[in-house]
Formats: C-alpha cells, structure tokens, sequence
C-alpha cells in the first residue's frame, strides 16, 4: 500500500519498490487519508477478531461440556471468517495493536461517528487478565496457603524485552489491586535480564534456567506462545503443580501438574 496525495511522488516510489519486490508483488496506490484509514482498520479488524476469541473462550468456560478450543477451529473453518487470530489466547497487547484501536476511537470522535465497535473491543480486552485473576483465585482458595506463581513470559511476544501493557503486566496490576497472597512471584522469559526484570518491578525474581523455574513454581502461567511451552509436555516433579494453559499448546502434561485450560470449564 502506497499512500500518497503527489503524483511525481507516487511515481518514484512505485518504481523503487517494484525493483524490490519483483515476484508477482501487488501494489495498491492510494491518498494520505485512504492509507491512514486502512492501516488502522487491519490492525483493528484483528483486534476486533482477537476479542471476540476470547468472548466464546470465556463463554465456554462458564460451561460443563463446551471447549473453546473446539469451537473456534469450527468457526475458523468458514472461509469468510478463517483461523487467523481465531484461537484461545490472551488479550492483545504491545505498542501497535491498542495504539491503533484507540487513534480509531479518537478519530471517529472527531468526525462524530460512533465508535462502538473498537470501544466494545477494548472493553472485552481489559476483562481477560481479571478471567485469569478468578482462576489464580480459586487456586488459592482451594489449597488455602500462600504459594509461589511462576509467570512463563513477561514480555508482551516472544523476541522482545517490552513489558509496558503486556499480559503479564496487566495481570500483576490486577493481583496487587486484588492484594492477593503468593509467597513469590517468579518469572521465566528468556527475553529479559535480570536488571530489566528489577528494574520493572523489583519484587518479581528472574530464573534464568526453566527446569528451576518449574521446580520452584507452585503455580505456572503461559502467557505467550513460545517454542519451549514444550518442556513442560515431560517435565516431572514429585510435588502438585498448577500448569494454567493460556494458549492452549500443551496437550499433554505429567501427572504432577493439574493442567487448567483457558477456554474449558475447569473448577
């Protein structure tokens, strides 16, 4: 896409790309405004898909026999809607995706158009770390002690040290305004170094090595989805762990973790 109000412009740009992109590349070519408008529209169109992921996930979690995880691959299956960010998972976070969601509201403001549809958006992405929280909860509530919580990923993706509005983030704002118990708050992300970790929050403690991590974790959260959520597929311990699956990518656990599923009923 090619935004652009100056033909001579246009023309020199078109031609520098083309010698970059030069298998079967598709350009589209349009003003200032139409680009503006179209880039915050894909990543709020995607947002918009994300939330409304996580409204059937939490719907399906209210009930006895309905998994989320089953009903979203059947909904991605239609070909008008397909399974592109049509999965259980977290609320969406990082710089871009509620940065555009919120230029869109202010804009239609501006203009006087309503905006309920990226306000409704939001307002659904805000609930996701308190559906987390109820879950943290009830743990607590059932073993009645303090226990540890070992958060797997505190950035907001994976291959970045950004924390600001992530999952975790969000998440341990919600626990401290809950005033909620834990013995420690411990965090695995490989992405981070211990001085980052302090310096955003200097109760939280970095433990470099995963299987350490997971022997010292009463309870773990997956936050993101990361290419090692498979260690915990054979990782065994003598003592009852809490595995809280976000994501959705750990099918199968030892019989030392008591796997909680995000999206399936579960207490």
């Amino acid at each position: 896409m090619i935004g652009t109000d100056n033909e001579l412009s246009k023309k020199k740009i078109n031609i520098l790309y083309k010698k970059i992109y030069t298998n079967n590349s598709f350009f589209k070519n349009t003003n200032f405004l139409e680009a503006e408008i179209s880039k915050i529209s894909i990543n709020c169109f995607i947002t918009t898909k994300i939330s409304f992921s996580n409204y059937i996930s939490e719907i399906c979690q209210k009930l006895g026999n309905a998994d989320a995880k089953v009903v979203l691959d059947i909904i991605g299956q239609d070909k008008r809607i397909n399974h592109a960010y049509m999965k259980v998972g977290t609320k969406f976070s990082g710089p871009c995706f509620p940065r555009d969601n919120n230029a869109l509201i202010s804009y239609s403001k501006k203009i006087k158009v309503n905006h309920f549809i990226p306000k409704a958006t939001n307002q659904v992405n805000a609930l996701q770390s308190i559906r987390i929280l109820k879950i943290l909860e009830n743990i607590l509530k059932i073993n009645k002690k303090k226990m540890r919580l070992g958060i797997f990923g505190i950035t907001y993706k994976s291959n970045t040290n950004l924390i600001l509005d992530s999952q975790a983030d969000s998440l341990l704002k919600e626990i401290y305004k809950k005033e909620l118990k834990f013995d420690k708050i411990l965090v695995y992300d490989e992405f981070l170094t211990k001085h980052e970790v302090k310096k955003y929050n200097k109760h939280l403690i970095l433990i470099e090595d995963i299987k350490q991590f997971c022997n010292n974790s009463d309870i773990i959260i997956l936050l993101y989805p990361h290419k090692k959520d498979q260690f915990f597929k054979k990782f065994v311990s003598k003592d009852k762990k809490y595995l809280l699956n976000c994501w959705r990518r750990v099918n199968e656990v030892n019989k030392c973790f008591h796997l909680i599923n995000l999206g399936k009923f579960n207490f």
